[in-house]
């Protein structure tokens, strides 16, 4: 017998549940496991091959006493022979018995204890149906599992049987013994990273025992393939999509300026990443010591954008109605003092990468940022070029099949890229001149203001209902294909037709071209019905009498003045030299800001030559400093006397009170963080704070 301490140490959950109903081979794997393969030998040998027979023998090293040729080889490996001619058995394996023997001892015990208990479950196994009148839920779940059974559990039910079972079982469990299923660990990240922590613990302490506890998910994420590190990309997930063709899209969104250790990587993140010719560098903010990430909080910049890419794999035609999941690519915070040679460089990066994975990418989808519109327009050759790249002759380039009388299509027929474009954020550059307090939208004749909108609005005889103003107006998934080419296309045209009577008029405008191809319709007419559809909407403005004073009279007229007058004030660009191109009259300022009111000047035509080579340096100082402090004690933050050695990388050396001690990385970007900064969660309040700030 074990003495009441080295009882204490036995744990018995080593054992299988079933050691007792275990014989031969089974019995002998727990025994290799347990106690070494020399006494599974041993025991095998004598036949001993269950746990009843091993409790049973008085000595099971008697054999060895006896002289036979049958026990000659395990003798020698398990035992000493002395000069006398006795075997001792070694004490490793006598040691290993002795142990084996007090599990088995233990678990035994246990077994006996919890006998009446069972029996009480057993009994209690028998549902009365006064115990199902007082507990309603269990005769909704009973008849719910029953339909299952006979109907087989769909696939939209496998997950809720799933996160049942796993919920019920853990009320009768400890929360020590809480266990869950791979379905729910997934759905555990997946509320984590959509609803963020406080969602998170929300339904974990209300759903008691459903998900995982924050700590356990934190090593899920850890060990998962769902870890991104900052600024690298994610190509290798590409073969996960199955697909060999897709769509990326590029967005910045605003975040709250933090500044991070990454264990991982062993680098800082939350700075402004730093942009190589376009491609973000990973890895960048490392420090050895505290001074040096001083430093780096000295001379660099928290970010306060996140720049995300995206893929969209596009459905085969074997499986055309199956949307695929988006991918994430990469993410890192941003400035947003990227420049459009910045972005075509980055497209390319992913271009040629998404290339080695055998995934060809279609194009690319963004706001409209007006460096991601330059990009456009300088990668499909849209009155704008580049002459040291050539998107049209790359090797990958596609080729259009325009008809030669199409003169209202500007696009060239060799294209590498298709584009799309927000339409939100289109629709957004007239919401911010119409929202402007120092000019006013002309159309024509016509001169729109906010007063308009603010009387249609605030008019107490019109509701929604009337004038429509709801975004189900604006965005009907219902509409058909064919309508929405013909839409788009109406909106082109009235577009060049405000932006040509603007051009006679000698006033600044701004034009925005969004171009579809669908192949299976009939274009043609299509392109008529919009160009009609676009007359009518600008008849009342009296545009139309002064474009017929300069014999701008229908589709063709219109589409060659337009084209030529784009063609007459481009240019060409080059890395290191201005050649000639375009006038970027039509490219204004990015996001939801307030556009700038629009000029004539000469500037205009370098705007966008000055977009594209405009950069910044930064100043670097360094400084050494010693931390000084009235405390003596540092509860709560990670500074230590001692560290383990494995962990050297994710400390700093530092001295406080001229004493050595060892700052948690992480507790340093808290040291050296000297605000808080929230980020509101109204896109609209971000939109006026911004404006204010431009204003002011």
């Amino acid at each position: 017998m074990c003495s009441r301490n080295e009882d204490i140490l036995l744990d018995v959950t080593v054992l299988p549940k079933d050691i007792f109903e275990r014989v031969d081979h089974k019995f002998y794997d727990v025994v290799k496991s347990v106690a070494g393969d020399s006494l599974a030998k041993i025991l095998k040998i004598q036949l001993i091959n269950s746990v009843g027979k091993l409790l049973n023998t008085p000595d099971i090293f008697a054999f060895f006493q006896y002289d036979s040729e049958e026990t000659d080889a395990i003798k020698l490996e398990s035992c000493f022979k002395s000069k006398t001619g006795q075997f001792i058995v070694k004490p490793g394996i006598q040691s290993s018995f002795s142990y084996f023997i007090n599990l088995l001892n233990k678990a035994l015990k246990q077994k006996q204890e919890l006998a009446p208990n069972e029996n009480t479950e057993n009994y209690s196994n028998y549902i009365t149906d006064e115990f199902l009148d007082n507990h309603p839920l269990l005769k909704s779940l009973i008849k719910w599992y029953r339909l299952n059974d006979l109907n087989g559990v769909k696939q939209t039910n496998q997950f809720l049987v799933s996160f049942i079972d796993n919920l019920i079982n853990n009320c009768t469990q400890s929360p020590n013994n809480f266990r869950h299923s791979e379905s729910i660990k997934n759905f555990a990240i997946c509320l984590y990273v959509l609803g963020g922590k406080q969602t998170y613990e929300f339904i974990r302490l209300n759903l008691y025992g459903s998900i995982p506890n924050l700590t356990t998910l934190g090593e899920l994420i850890k060990n998962s393939d769902t870890a991104f590190s900052e600024a690298e990309f994610n190509f290798e997930s590409l073969r996960q999509c199955h697909s060999q063709f897709g769509f990326c899209s590029e967005d910045t969104t605003g975040i709250i300026r933090k500044v991070e250790y990454d264990s991982k990587t062993n680098s800082f993140v939350g700075f402004v990443t730093p942009i190589d010719h376009g491609i973000p560098l990973p890895k960048f903010y490392q420090a050895n010591t505290f001074n040096e990430l001083r430093t780096i909080y000295e001379t660099n910049e928290i970010a306060s954008l996140l720049n995300v890419h995206m893929f969209q794999s596009i459905p085969t035609e074997d499986n055309a109605t199956r949307i695929p999941r988006p991918l994430l690519l990469s993410a890192y915070g941003v400035d947003n003092k990227i420049t459009a040679i910045n972005v075509l460089n980055r497209w390319m990066y992913i271009f040629q990468h998404c290339l080695d994975q055998n995934v060809r990418i279609i194009g690319f989808s963004t706001d409209a940022d007006r460096r991601y519109v330059s990009a456009m327009r300088l990668a499909s050759g849209f009155f704008a070029s580049l002459s040291d790249l050539q998107f049209d002759k790359h090797q990958h380039a596609f080729k259009i099949n325009v008809p030669t009388h199409w003169k209202w299509f500007f696009l060239r027929n060799n294209q590498l890229f298709l584009f799309f474009q927000d339409p939100v954020h289109l629709v957004t550059k007239w919401r911010n001149r119409l929202l402007s307090t120092t000019t006013d939208l002309r159309f024509g004749t016509d001169k729109i203001t906010i007063t308009h909108i603010e009387a249609l609005i605030s008019n107490d005889h019109y509701t929604k209902l009337d004038h429509g103003l709801t975004m189900k107006a604006y965005i009907d998934k219902s509409t058909s294909v064919r309508e929405r080419v013909q839409l788009a296309w109406c909106v082109v045209f009235v577009c060049r037709i405000w932006w040509s009577w603007l051009k006679i008029n000698s006033f600044s405008s701004s034009s925005r071209n969004h171009l579809d191809e669908i192949n299976t319709l009939d274009l043609e007419q299509i392109i008529a019905d919009a160009y009609n559809q676009a007359i009518d909407i600008v008849h009342h403005s009296k545009m139309l009498q002064e474009l017929k004073q300069n014999d701008i009279i229908d589709l063709k007229t219109l589409s060659k003045f337009v084209f030529d007058s784009l063609r007459k004030s481009s240019k060409m660009f080059g890395y290191s030299s201005r050649v000639t191109t375009d006038n970027n009259e039509e490219l204004e300022s990015d996001d939801d800001g307030v556009d700038e009111d629009e000029s004539a000047s000469s500037d205009d035509e370098d705007e966008l030559y000055d977009e594209l080579l405009n950069f910044e340096n930064d100043d670097y100082n360094d400084e050494e400093e010693i931390l000084n402090s009235t405390r003596s004690s540092f509860d709560g933050i990670k500074i230590v006397d001692n560290i383990n050695p494995t962990l050297k990388h994710s400390y700093f050396k530092i001295k406080i009170n001229d004493k050595i001690k060892y700052l948690h990385k992480q507790s340093a970007c808290w040291l050296l963080s000297n605000k808080s900064t929230r980020l509101s969660s109204d896109r609209l309040s971000r939109v006026m704070q911004q404006t204010t700030h431009i204003s002011s």
